[in-house]
């Protein structure tokens, strides 16, 4: 329809000698000739530079909404509204959440709960294709945000696991898909912003409240089977390529690993006092419970067996048994690079571990601050005081979990880079946290 005049030569745009007019869009004659395409107004003159102009989105958003969000890279900001965007509001809110954790930890199952946490995570990626999409490791379970245009690839992905979760672990697993309309409907927000690590990889972190509502949709007993996702699907160890489960606990190295959840109870002010306390005890060194100084491969098969089990087939057959020892041959050969600091096939044994070490989200935020911190007894004494101070002032709610060594589990699509490992405290971490959590909101209310 005429080109319009090609804008005189793209960029002089002195008033673009008036666009030729446009041809007068040849009347749409059969697209041809193009109204000669108004011989491009000669330009004009070279007059003062046009103004910047906007590209408005299209209703609904794109499915790289959250890909194209700018990052911001230092955590302190995720307290600031402006570093956040309106998810868009036909996405869904998928809630995965291992039922009874609280028992399985407490018979020293932690590992299996935080592995089935992950592995959600895993199977939602691995559906999703080349779609990005926003999520949060929770401990005991996931909270990822999806267009619906892969609703029922992530669906089935996620029931996949929930069958592997019944019955490699004799785990129940809760999947919940709740629209982002209820959500708002109820007075929620999900906002998302871009958190970069050290190690450059994106974290999401979500303001709002809006994830709260979803998790009691998902969990409440008059809503649950609103929101479920009913579907059976057997499940499939190819959904969850990129699951590791490889690195032995990582011990303190000052004294306890710190699991903190904190929830404001009106505002940011509460959490912005509490990063700016962590960060008078942080004077320069990193919080992070992963240290190039901890991080060990494991050489026991039974680290292994979380994963095995997962990916490997049922326990005691052939093909279990063969995974688990390809897995400890492989790990064998990675801990021999790191030592030697020598690359093999992408692997490069010198970098690696500080990429590890960038890459873990030991703090987050998703409506509430989520931290597992390698603290001295003195500086985690300091914090849970400053913490109670808080909540007697009726800012906060908390629950922190202390114990002496922190599980890393991870997702490595690439060793060079595209890795991001999960870690959360020994002897339940986030999952003990919460009860304390929630105990002391019963108890206030």
């Amino acid at each position: 329809a005429g080109t319009a005049g090609t804008e005189g030569t793209a960029g002089t745009a002195g008033t673009a000698g008036t666009e030729g007019t446009a041809g007068t869009e040849g009347t749409e004659g059969t697209a041809g000739t193009a109204g000669t395409a108004g011989t491009a107004g000669t330009a004009g003159p070279e007059g003062p530079a046009s103004a910047p102009f906007v590209v408005l989105s299209p209703s609904p958003m794109p499915d790289d909404f959250f890909a194209k969000l700018p990052p911001f890279t230092s955590f302190s900001d995720v307290v600031r509204p402006d570093r956040f965007a309106r998810v868009p509001g036909d996405w869904i809110v998928v809630i995965t959440d291992v039922q009874g954790s609280t028992k399985a930890i407490e018979a020293g199952r932690y590992k299996d709960v935080n592995a089935l946490g992950v592995a959600t995570i895993v199977a939602a990626l691995n559906a999703a294709g080349q779609v990005e999409v926003p999520y949060v490791f929770g401990g005991d379970g996931a909270t990822i945000v999806i267009p619906p245009s892969i609703r029922e690839p992530v669906g089935r992905a996620l029931a996949g696991v929930r069958s592997l979760a019944q019955a490699r672990f004799d785990l129940a697993l809760r999947v919940g898909f709740v629209p982002i309309s209820d959500v708002t409907a109820r007075g929620g927000v999900v906002d998302v912003a871009r958190y970069q690590t050290p190690g450059g990889f994106g974290l999401a972190m979500f303001s709002g409240g809006g994830l709260s509502v979803a998790e009691r949709l998902v969990k409440d007993e008059a809503t649950a089977a609103t929101y479920s996702f009913a579907d059976s699907v057997e499940g499939d160890a190819s959904l969850l390529d990129g699951f590791e489960c490889r690195w032995n606990p990582l011990p303190s190295q000052r004294g306890s690993v710190v699991s903190a959840i904190v929830v404001s109870r009106g505002g940011h002010e509460p959490h912005e006092r509490i990063l700016a306390h962590l960060a008078t005890i942080e004077r320069g060194r990193v919080l992070s419970p992963a240290s190039l100084s901890n991080l060990s491969l494991a050489s026991d098969d039974k680290a292994f067996r979380a994963e095995a089990r997962l990916r490997g087939g049922e326990e005691g057959g052939l093909r279990h048994a063969f995974y688990v020892r390809k897995t400890a041959l492989v790990t064998a050969l990675g801990r021999y690079l790191v030592r030697s600091g020598r690359s093999l096939a992408g692997f490069d044994g010198a970098a690696y571990p500080a990429e590890v070490v960038g890459n873990t989200d030991y703090r987050k935020f998703d409506d509430c601050l989520r931290m597992v911190l390698d603290l001295s007894r003195e500086e985690a004494d300091a914090f849970e005081a400053f913490l109670e101070a808080e909540r007697a002032q009726g800012t906060i709610h908390y629950g922190v979990h202390r114990a002496e060594a922190a599980l890393m589990t991870c997702i490595v699509k690439s060793y060079r880079g595209n890795h991001i490992h999960f870690v959360d405290g020994s002897d339940g971490g986030y999952a003990m946290a919460a009860k304390l959590l929630k105990k002391q909101i019963a108890a206030s209310s």
